[in-house]
Formats: structure tokens, sequence, C-alpha cells
């Protein structure tokens, strides 16, 4: 065999091992509740593409790419976030047939469920639960790229200027079995304090946060996520329900 040739089967097989490499990574669990700064795994073309000059005479690399990888996917997720009376009995959890697949403290109970499922349960919240709406929204990206909803406004409080309202940002990756999805919410309102004569005087608002999480779920396909945020301490009144579900 020529030595020009083996040298570049042997450079073609160890690139092919490097892709190998940045390609695998242990099968996640369906739900893991991530800490905030983290940082979501890059798509090798992604990676590759960071090598290559943003300039006009390099754009045959995106169609390079997309003969190499396939075209990105466009990922659609429908999305509802509302609040909820707390149910009165102590073992109602709003007509839910079955336990949570997934629970915490601070991240509150998550369940996958069928589309048709989740329309049901939806319907019956409605009835039901004292059900306000928040926000609800449609959501297009492609895979690997993040996509990011505000829906409030900004207020001055405590000597600074705050974002107050519903935050959400998602990046997805497709698979043959489902979506693998990074979710970051966060809803948070306006609060006031009612301060009597006989008490000193304080800031008159304040920011309240009903919901914080950072997770990834890895949603079957033909399923969405409801979930329901738990408050800490089993504290009454609202809770925040929200129902991710891709078409």
């Amino acid at each position: 065999m020529p030595r020009r040739v083996l040298v570049i089967l042997l450079a073609l097989a160890g690139l092919l091992v490097i892709g190998v490499m940045l390609l695998w990574e242990p099968k996640p669990a369906p739900v893991l509740v991530l800490k905030r700064p983290f940082s979501t795994p890059v798509l090798l073309r992604d990676q590759l593409s960071r090598w290559i000059p943003a300039s006009r005479s390099w754009a045959w690399t995106q169609r390079l790419g997309d003969a190499l990888f396939g075209r990105r996917a466009a990922v659609s997720l429908r999305t509802k976030v509302f609040e909820l009376e707390q149910p009165t009995g102590m073992n109602d959890d709003y007509g839910l047939l079955r336990l949570a697949d997934f629970s915490a403290e601070g991240t509150g109970a998550i369940w996958f469920l069928r589309s048709d499922e989740l329309k049901e349960l939806y319907r019956r919240l409605q009835q039901t639960a004292g059900l306000q709406n928040i926000n609800a929204a449609g959501i297009t990206t492609l895979e690997g790229s993040s996509a990011e909803l505000f829906s409030g406004d900004s207020a001055f409080v405590n000597g600074s200027t705050n974002q107050v309202g519903l935050e959400i940002g998602y990046l997805a990756r497709v698979r043959n079995n489902g979506t693998d999805l990074f979710a970051t919410v966060q809803f948070s309102e306006l609060g006031t304090n009612d301060l009597g004569e006989a008490q000193s005087p304080g800031p008159a608002l304040f920011i309240r946060t009903n919901l914080d999480i950072a997770v990834r779920l890895q949603i079957p396909k033909g399923s969405g996520v409801f979930l329901l945020s738990k408050p800490a301490g089993g504290s009454r009144g609202k809770r925040v329900g929200m129902i991710i579900d891709p078409p």
C-alpha cells in the first residue's frame, strides 16, 4: 500500500475516533436538576463551525454541514403557564391518577404525559382548580439553538431596576425516541408590604419569586411535560403549573 494512502487512512481513522468521542455521552436521567450557571452539550457541527471564519467566502461550509449532518431539525414547543389553587384534600393532586415521575423540594413535581393526557388534564384543571392563566405561547427554534421568551415588565425595587414576570429559556436536541430539552423557567411578581403606622418604614414593594427552576428533560416521543411547583414547607396558597407539549 502506498505510504500516502496509508497516511490518509490513518488520518481519517483518527478523525473518526475523535468524532465518536465528541458525540458520545452517557444516557442522561429522565429529569436532571441543573445548578446555574450550567453549560449545555454542543453539537459536533457547532464545535467544528467555531473554527470557520464568519465571512461570506466561507458560507459554503454551511451547505457542507447540511450535507454531512442533515438539516437542523425545527423544534416547536407549545407552552402554558398558569396558577392553581391548592387542593383542599391531603391526597388530592388535581385529579392526577399516578405518582409524579420526579419530585424534589424547590423544583416541584414533574409528569411525562401523552399529548391527549395533557389536554384532558388541562381541561380538568380549568374546571376544578381555580386556574388563572399567566402565559400561553408557541416557541419555535432549531435543534441546538437556544430560544428565550419574556413576558413582564421592569420595576424599580430596593434601589435598582428588576425584570418582573415570566422568563423561559429552551435549548432542544432531537433524538429518535424523543426530545432532549434544557429548560429554565422563572416566574416572579410584585408584592406590597402592608405596613402599619406603628411599624418601622420599609420598602412598599418587594419581588416574590413563585417558580425558579433549571432542568434537563428527556421527553419521550409523542409526550409532553406537566410541571407543578411545590411551595416550601407545605405552605398554602397558589401553585404554579406548566405544560410543555412538543407537537
